[in-house]
């Protein structure tokens, strides 16, 4: 069963915890058919995110065989056979196309386009240079979309820019943490052999200025919707910036997920802000 978790990536959901933003934002927290219908998305968004972990892991078996973090996974170390991760992804599929008949049509439009756009991913375009970046920004894109068709509320822009742009940060993140982890150019992925550090510095640093002041400007718009919700821009604010510290300062692994993981100051950045967003949410 630990194999089985591993595989499905269930530490990488965290993700889809995106698609409650337009509920939290929106000021819809309180109504218990939205929170379900958000609910349901985020299952179903988990389990296409599973599906698309496990095609992924399938179809670079190989190259993962030969790295120094991936080879350790099931699929790639043999643990889970190719049959097994077949089975499971149909399972997987099942449940998700059974879930979906309870969702409207554009949540499964949006999960859909999700489940293409990372199967073309991982077929082709995560080979170019800094396409990779822009199909992952827009996977993030899809869940707050859902989140909103979910709610049947209208799509906001300026929250759409924040996510485009915290997505853009993560990712930066984690091609330097790769960028550092293989100092020869001919190891690292495709998309970023003929890259240099400056040009993804320039990204990190400037997705991060970007998210800061897209969030901020966002929780004031919505404020109107969720009283001083503007105040959860400083935990957000300091989230951003000890993600750059860590991201700068390690050389040991290729994810930042895994600071979210063991990172103490990082994990109580995320519960003030989660907290913060509760009581916020609930305020009349």
């Amino acid at each position: 069963m630990k194999d089985i978790i591993k595989t499905l990536k269930i530490n990488h959901y965290i993700k889809n915890l995106i698609i409650l933003l337009p509920l939290i934002f929106v000021g819809e927290v309180t109504n218990v058919s939205h929170v379900l219908e958000v609910i349901k998305a985020i299952i179903v968004f988990s389990l296409a995110s599973s599906i698309v972990y496990i095609f992924n892991d399938l179809k670079d078996i190989e190259k993962d065989k030969k790295h120094p973090i991936k080879k350790f996974r099931p699929i790639a170390s043999g643990v889970i056979s190719r049959q097994k991760a077949h089975l499971i992804m149909g399972i997987l599929s099942l449940l998700a196309i059974g879930l979906s008949c309870f969702m409207n049509n554009r949540c499964n439009l949006a999960i859909g386009a999700y489940l293409i756009l990372n199967i073309l991913y991982s077929l082709s375009l995560k080979n170019y240079k800094f396409i990779d970046i822009l199909c992952i920004a827009i996977g993030f894109l899809l869940r707050a979309l859902v989140g909103f068709y979910a709610i049947k509320a209208s799509v906001s822009i300026s929250l759409l820019i924040m996510i485009f742009a915290t997505s853009i940060f993560f990712t930066a993140s984690k091609r330097i943490l790769e960028f550092k982890l293989f100092p020869n150019q001919d190891e690292r992925r495709k998309s970023m052999q003929n890259i240099t550090d400056k040009a993804l510095n320039r990204l990190l640093y400037g997705s991060a200025i970007a998210s800061i002041l897209a969030y901020n400007f966002t929780s004031v718009i919505f404020s109107k919707n969720v009283p001083y919700l503007y105040l959860t821009g400083f935990p957000f604010i300091f989230f951003i910036t000890k993600l750059l510290f860590l991201v700068k300062d390690t050389e040991t692994h290729d994810d930042p997920i895994k600071f979210i993981e063991k990172d103490k100051q990082i994990k109580i950045l995320i519960m003030v802000y989660i907290f913060m967003l509760i009581c916020l949410s609930l305020i009349k």
